[in-house]
């Protein structure tokens, strides 16, 4: 009853059915689906893309009762982009002092911006950026590792705090809506073609999206060389054929590459971490020792 509206993406083929089981068990909640481009590379990806916000935003004006003006939507755009960039300095500051900030509360600052105002979100990231240079963390004798297969289901907080007890890890897929759209979107001209253009060109890989024109491991490679990553975790969820078929195009690219990598999966809910300390541990202590 808290909600007002739950907007749906068939991003993959467990999750098409999704809108019609939630109509089914709360029908008294209006739903909506948001069909965005698959051909990234077709002329009219744009423009459709453009006509599907269009689509939304008069939902939303009839759910609302009231017109979203052009201003409002360009005012959007400026707390967004402002959220990004103060995110990518988060990240920044976990490349180069990963001591400073953990993955797991990184994590979680990432996950509350979800649930609360974005112009709450950014005095919370504006105060957090402010309060690291100063912290006094010693840094501590760990390899740095790149966590990836988290783009939609997210692992539980003991999962990564049991990495982190052997590993710095310095990048990742947390979250990643929040860093979808990798440059600013252009806050003049009309927004929803802005956004949906930035959408279409600017966008970060993913294994639910596909770009003929710049390979998904070909960009994974490039993050984990950006980063500066002495090894990799793939780890994506149980009974995600997504997440599992990019883990074989990502473990080829890595074997080229000659980066050293570990693959296990996670569940949303899982409880026991034992067998995960095992296996992290083994695998940072043949690196650290042996290699």
């Amino acid at each position: 009853d808290f909600l007002d509206l739950i907007l749906f993406h068939p991003i993959c083929d467990v999750s098409r059915n999704l809108v019609q089981i939630w109509h089914r068990n709360f029908p008294h909640i209006p739903t909506d689906l948001l069909y965005l481009p698959q051909n990234l590379t077709s002329r009219r990806s744009g423009e459709y893309l453009c006509d599907e916000y269009a689509r939304f935003k008069r939902h939303l004006e009839e759910l609302g009762g009231r017109e979203i003006s052009t201003e409002s939507l360009r005012h959007s755009l400026q707390l967004y982009n402002r959220q990004r960039t103060l995110i990518g300095q988060l990240y920044q500051i976990r490349r180069q002092s990963p001591w400073l900030i953990s993955a797991a509360d990184t994590y979680a600052l990432l996950r509350i911006g979800t649930r609360i105002p974005v112009e709450e979100h950014l005095r919370m990231l504006e105060a957090v950026l402010a309060w690291l240079p100063g912290r006094q963390a010693p840094p501590l004798d760990k390899i740095r590792v790149v966590f990836e297969g988290s783009f939609c289901e997210q692992p539980p907080l003991e999962f990564l705090q049991v990495i982190e007890d052997v590993c710095y890890i310095i990048e990742d897929d947390f979250i990643l809506s929040s860093r979808w759209i990798t440059a600013p979107v252009p806050e003049e001209g009309d927004p929803l073609r802005a956004l949906a253009l930035s959408y279409r060109d600017l966008f970060s890989y993913a294994s639910i999206q596909h770009d003929g024109r710049y390979p998904k491991s070909r960009a994974f490679l490039e993050k984990c060389r950006r980063a500066g990553a002495q090894a990799v975790i793939l780890s994506p969820p149980k009974f995600c054929e997504p997440g599992l078929d990019d883990q074989v195009l990502f473990a080829q690219a890595l074997q080229q590459e000659g980066l050293p990598y570990l693959s296990m999966e996670f569940e949303e809910k899982m409880t026991t971490f034992e067998p995960v300390r095992l296996q992290v541990e083994t695998f940072a202590e043949s690196l650290l020792f042996y290699a």
